[in-house]
């Protein structure tokens, strides 16, 4: 029992000293089934520490970072022990040496995949900056497999050849080892440098002029100066050109500013000296009907009023244009004034009929205008090919048919506000085009427009060119369609 002063003073055992937060805590304490002061004191728990494990090999004499590393290093198939002895000097020191045992189909694959990774990464890098067409070929066996018998036939330590800055360009040969590295913005400024002087060039000869509607044919041979691209298996990336300048714009050619502004000056020139010999022509053919008109009484009409047009292929063609377009207004007045309201109006006033039959004379005496002036620009354009248009003329004879003629015209007329429009437009290109050439800046967005508009300028050349040459198709069938424009272009041509 407790004693009853150790009940009302204190919770304690009064055996081993432990306090308890109640009477009732304290009795179980007390009424165990062992006593407390017969409990042996627990030892002082001890902490036992493993000995760290070695991570050295005991054969080779390597030290790994983990257990698990020096483990799989034991579990060689080829013991470590048999390897070739490693030098003695650092990496750094030393040049690196092709081993006396190697696999020459797994040294391939891994300088194939490491020129892989070098091409992908480069191709991020580029196309991060908006420099794809900088990229070249992809690495290829052939090339990888040919660099690696050439190297282990000359069997000599190369440099590293990786490159020292992210933009710039090495400039190998196959025979000569890296010797100039320069950024990538010196060789931009270099290749500027270099296309300046091709923008002056005169423009050649006749003859080196007209071979430009030949280009799509055939492609334009490559300077003996410009490079190719190559991926060496050493990693080192040879930025070449995929397309050489020059060639036909339509067909493929290079469009980048300096050359689409020489593509259209050439073919501005060409035109010019297309138009003089026209003219030239037109010259001698005014002589011969000129002395053709005093035998011929007939012809005399047509000859005065081709002298009267003048001799420049451009004018003539205004003033065909111009006759056309007021015959072409002046019918279509006539025939809603022929039609509904109009014709009760035209047969009960006298001046207004009177109006509407002069302006049919009218009409009439036009129309011998354009056919004068439309066959002398249909003989201007056949010239050059008299033996084609004198078989297409004997071939298919023409017949009258005025729906068909007039069907022509209107479509001749639509054409040519067609190719009105095109020249706007491409003249409004070219003035932006001089702007941003003038203005010397180098900014990237500068040249990103300028790529933007040789692009549009072709596309609006290759635009006009087919309004042309549907504008062919309308001779032929003005030819076939009267029999008076069809003698006219025969009087003209043989």
């Amino acid at each position: 029992m407790v004693p009853k002063e150790a009940r009302f003073e204190s919770k304690a055992c009064y055996k081993c000293g432990k306090t308890f937060a109640s009477w009732q805590g304290l009795r179980g304490h007390l009424n165990r089934i062992k006593p407390c002061d017969q409990e042996k004191s627990a030892p002082a728990p001890t902490t036992r520490r493993r000995p760290a494990a070695s991570k050295t090999c005991v054969k080779c004499g390597k030290t790994f970072s983990s257990p698990q590393s020096l483990r799989i290093h034991m579990n060689r198939v080829k013991p470590c022990d048999q390897d070739l002895s490693a030098p003695t000097t650092p990496p750094a020191t030393s040049s690196p040496t092709i081993p006396l045992m190697m696999n020459t189909e797994d040294v391939q694959k891994e300088a194939e995949r490491k020129a892989r990774a070098r091409f992908q990464a480069r191709k991020a890098y580029l196309k991060k900056r908006g420099r794809l067409d900088e990229l070249g070929d992809p690495p290829s066996p052939f090339n990888l497999s040919r660099n690696y018998q050439k190297g282990a036939r000359d069997a000599a330590p190369k440099p590293d050849l990786k490159r020292q800055a992210s933009d710039a360009l090495s400039q190998e040969g196959d025979d000569v080892e890296t010797s100039n590295i320069e950024p990538q913005s010196e060789a931009k400024k270099q290749r500027v440098h270099e296309e300046q002087p091709r923008e002056e060039e005169p423009v050649d000869s006749p003859s080196d002029v007209s071979r430009m509607t030949t280009e799509a044919k055939v492609p334009a041979p490559s300077s003996p100066e410009a490079p190719t691209n190559t991926v060496t298996a050493e990693g080192s990336f040879v930025h070449r050109s995929n397309k050489s300048h020059g060639g036909d714009l339509l067909a493929g050619g290079c469009s980048c500013p300096p050359c689409v502004r020489r593509w259209a000056r050439k073919l501005t020139n060409r035109m010019q000296q297309l138009e003089d010999e026209v003219v030239m022509l037109r010259q001698k053919k005014t002589t011969g009907n000129e002395s053709a008109t005093s035998t011929d009484n007939q012809q005399s009409p047509i000859a005065s009023d081709w002298q009267i047009l003048g001799s420049e292929n451009g004018r003539l063609m205004d003033v065909y244009t111009h006759i056309n377009d007021q015959i072409l207004m002046n019918e279509k007045v006539v025939e809603e004034e022929s039609n509904g309201h109009a014709q009760f109006l035209v047969s009960s006033n006298p001046d207004f009929s009177r109006q509407v039959d002069e302006l049919r004379i009218s009409i009439s005496t036009e129309k011998t205008k354009r056919e004068i002036t439309v066959a002398a620009l249909i003989a201007r354009e056949w010239r050059p090919r008299r033996d084609e248009v004198k078989a297409l003329l004997e071939n298919s004879p023409a017949h009258n048919s005025p729906l068909d003629e007039q069907a022509f015209h209107a479509k001749w007329s639509q054409i040519s506000n067609d190719v009105s429009a095109k020249d706007e437009v491409i003249a409004e290109l070219e003035k932006r085009m001089d702007s941003l050439g003038e203005s010397g800046a180098s900014s990237r967005s500068r040249y990103a427009e300028m790529g933007e508009l040789s692009s549009k300028m072709a596309a609006e050349y290759a635009a006009k060119m087919a309004l042309e040459s549907e504008r062919e198709g309308v001779y032929a069938g003005l030819v076939k369609s009267s029999t008076r424009i069809c003698s006219l272009v025969k009087n003209a041509l043989l």
